[in-house]
């Protein structure tokens, strides 16, 4: 299913191409998954299952966007790691994905800016959550050279 998925989104490509993700997952085999949804749109992929991973990614190169899972292993959250970010690099945008939708500080965190994805996620929807968060920071990026 994931394969002709997959076919059946190439055209999508143009749109991401050039963007640099950063998906955050600590299961391996779920990680290569959203790697291969994030590819199929263009985008250039790094990885990470730990936070370690995570920093030293962000000192080699700030991502555009981070796609993080919600529960990550070691005591650390996606929400937690994307509240971090959005602190330390407001420019970057963020996507937490979960299977949990019990959590109040999950739907406090979902805003239109500020996607959250449930599992299992459809390719249209984590396309249009890139697409949105990928305007947002278009147009923030033209109205900081505006000003």
């Amino acid at each position: 299913m994931l394969d002709r998925s997959l076919e059946a989104n190439a055209s999508l490509a143009g749109l991401m191409t050039g963007l640099l993700d950063l998906v955050v997952d600590d299961d391996p085999d779920v990680l290569d998954a959203k790697v291969a949804m994030l590819e199929s749109f263009g985008c250039g992929v790094r990885t990470a299952q730990t936070a370690e991973r995570v920093a030293a990614l962000l000192r080699e190169r700030v991502p555009d966007i981070v796609v993080s899972d919600h529960h990550l292993g070691e005591g650390l959250s996606g929400l937690t790691l994307l509240q971090g970010l959005e602190r330390s690099h407001p420019a970057i945008g963020g996507i937490l994905i979960t299977a949990d939708v019990s959590d109040e500080a999950l739907r406090a965190y979902a805003a239109p800016e500020k996607p959250v994805l449930y599992k299992p996620v459809d390719l249209d929807a984590l396309k249009q959550a890139l697409d949105d968060v990928a305007s947002r920071r278009a147009g923030s990026a033209v109205e900081r050279i505006g000003t």
